[in-house]
């Protein structure tokens, strides 16, 4: 994985073989004026952690700080996305009634797929109404082994 973090946030987590990774990377840099140089930051150790507990399923819930870089409807949406039970799913119809827009679970697949924190901001536990899964950045396969992950433990939230 890859993370851009600064000294006080955590403004991207994406797998390294991530489509137009790059791009995103650069788009980022330019919306925050910012520049990226290689080490290591309080943000970086404390990402470290929490994500090797959260391997080891000893971790219910992140606290890393973060920075959210999209529109008010993104950040709706994955303000949604993090109230998602750990080890359930919600489909993107429900996501979407829970933003009081039931209409917009187009929008809301469009807002989810432009997370740039993998894993912190779940968007790997939306699914289809029917149960098929589809939309993840960090590919199907990875979607498939997250939601399985969690549900080898019974927790109330991530």
């Amino acid at each position: 994985m890859l993370a851009l973090t600064s000294e006080t946030a955590l403004y991207l987590l994406r797998f390294t073989d991530t489509p137009n990774l790059e791009q995103t990377i650069q788009s980022l840099l330019k919306k925050q004026n910012a520049t990226t140089q290689q080490g290591e930051t309080a943000i970086t150790k404390i990402l470290q952690s929490e994500l090797n507990s959260y391997f080891e399923h000893t971790l219910t819930h992140f606290s890393i700080p973060l920075q959210l870089t999209g529109t008010t409807f993104q950040q709706q949406a994955w303000q949604t996305l993090c109230s998602i039970d750990y080890g359930k799913t919600k489909s993107y119809s429900q996501q979407a009634q829970q933003l009081d827009k039931p209409m917009a679970h187009r929008a809301v697949a469009r807002a989810n797929g432009t997370n740039l924190i993998a894993i912190i901001i779940p968007c790997h536990r939306v699914i289809h109404k029917k149960g098929t899964l589809s939309g993840y950045n960090g590919g199907i396969k990875r979607k498939q082994w997250l939601l399985h992950h969690e549900s080898k433990v019974q927790s109330p939230c991530l």
